[in-house]
Parts: structure tokens; C-alpha cells; sequence
């Protein structure tokens, strides 16, 4: 057989390990402990012979299949039958309509290359293969394929999962990797929660040139900046010179201040400062003559379902509007040279979950007791203390609604910033001096329902 071919088979599983019946089927395989029952007789023209043997100190063990006699027969139909007996055309035209169902199980099996096939034959000889062309076949195919990455931790970096129950959260994917959740949503049909994992680095690491490396101090402190943890006007150390210009918080941006290169080594100083037009107020940087943040009048008359309001800064997005009812944007517009966001706002129910009923002129829940309602509203109330735990080293404690900035290791994508808010990422950049570091520009967004 040539080297790197690849051998397939197809089984079919008897109900006991141990063979209790005079006849076997074509293909059945079955569990022979002491290997007693290699070239024993298992059908009509067919013997059972050893296609896997496993020695343990003081045991033997093979995986025997129900095969066809000798090269004189050719398996058809579930039959051996001897080749003279067939007209030549007839055994190719059958052998032809056979071969057909084995096609996708064989473009599978050339996803993985050097995938061990005895492995995935073992794993999948506990059921019967019913239909070999239906879908069931790949999906067992390639669950096997996700088991055995992340059993041998050598899953690659950004793969992504998909999972229900979320039980495999923080399970390690590979060398420095584990898998974080990226998007989670509840079952409607099952009531259980939905998730969808990517293998990440984790978080004392950072991606570099496809790998994980340790956060040095210098890069840690990068991070924290990047992400708008470090105060006004405060002054960094650069190495590698990857700071200068990036946003570092809202209306924020490094300005490099001095450049030097020391022997293979770029080193700069930057400084935290507010972008041009904008002034310093309080540790924030506000803009010259801005006007005063939209007051929110449903706190004191109270707003109807439906009641929109114009809000310069997106300030209310979230905030509550009514009984069990909040704000929530209908279409928003940033200006580029200023990175002002303008806001149409609606007061709405909080979600799905809850309808407008004129009795008590708000929202009210549809069913008590209901499971996607109680987790729905949680995942408000609670969202961002979540993502508070997930992040506190690196990140601060909250964002505006289309603030922008710098996230070196691109970890922050799809993670909430805030009530009915995610990070979306608008550009990809790489530090100047050391390109092997990948960045994102993120932006806090409201979440499409």
C-alpha cells in the first residue's frame, strides 16, 4: 500500500462485546479478549480477522472484524460473494453505487491529514453508522476531530467552539490557551444556554506571531493604557515605540513627547492627552463649549413605550425610562474628526421578555417563572459586573457608548463594556518596531438584538 494512503472502513457494532450468536454481519466488529477468534468462521464465506491488537503486562486484546474469506471474494451488499460467480461489469457497477456513500466520510477524514484512524474507528464503533451520506456522519467526524485537539491541548489559536451548556469554559486549548467565551445565548428550545468559545491566550499571555508569550511588565502597563486605565496627563515609557497617536480613552490619545533608539531598541516617552479640541475637566476631556449632557425628563413626567428623544453623547442608552422599561438606541452617528456619537433614543420595554400592558402603564413580564426571562433580564443587571471579573486587570471599570481604544492582543472583541453593550472591532494595526504583536481599535456599541 502506498505510504500516506488512507484505509476506510466502515462498522457496524454488535449489542455485547463478546459474540453470543453462530453468524456475524459483514463489517461487524467486536471486542476479543485473548484474541481467540483471529480466521474463525463468522459467516458464509467470511472469518473474523484482527484489524487492531492492543497488549497491555498481563492481557491482550484485539478489535476483530467479520471480513470476507480471502482475495477471492468481494464484499456486496453485505455478502461475499466469489468473484467467477459475477459478470465483471455488474461487480464495478456495484461496487460503484457502494463507493458513493463512502465519499463523505472520506472528505472528512482529509480535513486532518495525519488524523489517527484507528482512533476515530474506536471512538465511533459504539453506534451504528445508519446513513453513511447524512450529516450525522460529519458531525461525529468532526466532534472527534474538536475532542482530540482539546484532550492533547493542540487546538490552534482563534479556533473556534461551539457548545451547549458552556461547561468547557477556561478549558485549556493548547500551550498557554484556554477557551473564553465570545458570544452566549439561551435555547429557546432547550433553555440551556448556547456558547460560542474561541481558543485564546490567556490572560497573563498575548498573542505574537501565532503563539502565546508571556506580558512583560512594560507590555502589561501597555495594555492597561490602551485600554483606558491609565490617568490624564500621565507619562509612559514606550519600548518599541507602538503608542504614539493610538486612542487610549474617550477623546484621549498618546502624544509622543521624546524618541530615541538604544542599540536594536526603539524607546519613546509618551504622554496621555486629550485630543485636539477638547479640554481637560475633571480627568475627563470635554469638549470647548460642549453643550450639557441630555437631561433625562422620563425621571420626572414619566415616558410612554415608544417616546423617542434626541441625546447628544449617548448618555441614556440603558438608563430607565419607565417600569421596566429602558432606553435603547434606534440609530446612532459618529462625527470622524471629533469621535462625537448623536443618539436617537426610544424608551422600550427592557427586552422580548417583557410586554407594555396599560395597567400599570410599563412593561410587565410575559410568564413568571419563565427561564429565558430571569436570565434575560440577569444578563442586564449583571453584564457588566461580569465583565468587570473577566477583565479587571486589564481593563477600567466602564465605557461610553462609542468610545474607542487601543486593545494590543485583540482580546476584547465581542466582551461587554457596558448595559446592552459590546466591543466591536473597527481596525487591526501592529506595534511600528515589533509587527509580531497584533492590535485592535475597538469600539463600545450597542448590542444588536
Amino acid at each position: 500500500m502506498p505510504y500516506g494512503s488512507i484505509v476506510l472502513i466502515i462498522v457496524q457494532c454488535s449489542n455485547a462485546d463478546i459474540p453470543h450468536m453462530r453468524f456475524f454481519e459483514l463489517g461487524q466488529i467486536f471486542q476479543d479478549f485473548g484474541c481467540l477468534s483471529t480466521n474463525i468462521i463468522c459467516g458464509r464465506n467470511m472469518a473474523f480477522y484482527t484489524i487492531e491488537e492492543e497488549n497491555t503486562s498481563n492481557s491482550i486484546k484485539c478489535w476483530q472484524r467479520c471480513s470476507c474469506l480471502d482475495k477471492k471474494y468481494v464484499e456486496i451488499s453485505g455478502k461475499c460473494i466469489e468473484k467467477p460467480f459475477m459478470d465483471t461489469n455488474e461487480i464495478l457497477q456495484r461496487k460503484k453505487m457502494e463507493n458513493a456513500s463512502l465519499n463523505i466520510i472520506q472528505h472528512v477524514l482529509k480535513i486532518e491529514e495525519r488524523f489517527n484512524f484507528f482512533y476515530f474507528q474506536m471512538k465511533i464503533r459504539s453506534c451504528k453508522v445508519r446513513n453513511p451520506e447524512g450529516a450525522g456522519v460529519e458531525a461525529i467526524a468532526r466532534k472527534e476531530i474538536e475532542k482530540r485537539c482539546l484532550r492533547m491541548g493542540t487546538c490552534s489559536l482563534n479556533k473556534i467552539f461551539y457548545e451547549i451548556g458552556c461547561i468547557k469554559e477556561g478549558h485549556s486549548c493548547g500551550r498557554n490557551m484556554e477557551l473564553v467565551i465570545i458570544d452566549k445565548r439561551l435555547s429557546f428550545t432547550s433553555k440551556r444556554w448556547k456558547c460560542v468559545m474561541q481558543c485564546q491566550c490567556r490572560h497573563e499571555y498575548i498573542e505574537s506571531n501565532g503563539r502565546c508569550t508571556k506580558i512583560t511588565k512594560n507590555l502589561h502597563e501597555k495594555i492597561i493604557c490602551l485600554r483606558g486605565g491609565c490617568t490624564l496627563n500621565q507619562i509612559v515609557q514606550d519600548i518599541s515605540c507602538s503608542l504614539n497617536g493610538r486612542f487610549c480613552g474617550r477623546n484621549m490619545t498618546f502624544v509622543l513627547i521624546k524618541g530615541s533608539k538604544h542599540r536594536h531598541h526603539h524607546i519613546c516617552i509618551v504622554q496621555y492627552k486629550c485630543v485636539e479640541g477638547y479640554d481637560e475637566e475633571n480627568g475627563q476631556c470635554i469638549k470647548e463649549n460642549e453643550k450639557r449632557r441630555t437631561k433625562n425628563i422620563c425621571l420626572e413626567n414619566g415616558c410612554e413605550v415608544g417616546m423617542t428623544i434626541h441625546d447628544e453623547g449617548c448618555h441614556l442608552t440603558g438608563e430607565k425610562c419607565g417600569n421596566n422599561m429602558i432606553f435603547k438606541v434606534v440609530n446612532s452617528t459618529v462625527r470622524n474628526e471629533t469621535y462625537s456619537i448623536y443618539c436617537t433614543q426610544r424608551c422600550s420595554c427592557i427586552n422580548s421578555d417583557f410586554i407594555y400592558s396599560e395597567r400599570n402603564s410599563g412593561c410587565e413580564e410575559k410568564g413568571i417563572g419563565d427561564l429565558s426571562s430571569t436570565t434575560s433580564h440577569d444578563t442586564i443587571t449583571t453584564g457588566m459586573h461580569d465583565f468587570e471579573n473577566n477583565f479587571q486587570s486589564h481593563t477600567k471599570k466602564g465605557y461610553n457608548l462609542g468610545e474607542e481604544i487601543s486593545d494590543l492582543g485583540c482580546r476584547l472583541r465581542n466582551h461587554e463594556c457596558g448595559i446592552n453593550r459590546k466591543f466591536i472591532v473597527v481596525e487591526e494595526f501592529s506595534a511600528e518596531h515589533d509587527s509580531i504583536i497584533k492590535g485592535c481599535i475597538v469600539r463600545c456599541s450597542c448590542t444588536v438584538e
